[in-house]
């Protein structure tokens, strides 16, 4: 068995991938930025898996109390 571990997407290639079994831990990135918002004074951290699903959940507050992190080029 070989095994490969890649600390970022933009590390490797998909053609390197293809055919070849995955496994992505965003652990520590997540946790990290997790610990540092409560840190620095959030309230609260309200994770999501998906862009849509984080937009849906912010349209539930007040939109000058919160702020919205993640890779994405939509606005709100």
């Amino acid at each position: 068995m070989q095994i490969a571990v890649h600390y970022l997407p933009h590390f490797v290639a998909e053609s390197d991938l293809a055919g070849s079994t995955v496994i992505v831990v965003d652990l520590l990135r997540a946790s990290t930025t997790i610990c540092q918002s409560l840190a620095n004074g959030a309230k609260c951290v309200v994770p999501s898996l998906e862009v849509d699903e984080t937009f849906a959940k912010a349209a539930q507050f007040d939109r000058a109390k919160i702020l919205l992190g993640g890779p994405t080029d939509r606005r709100f």
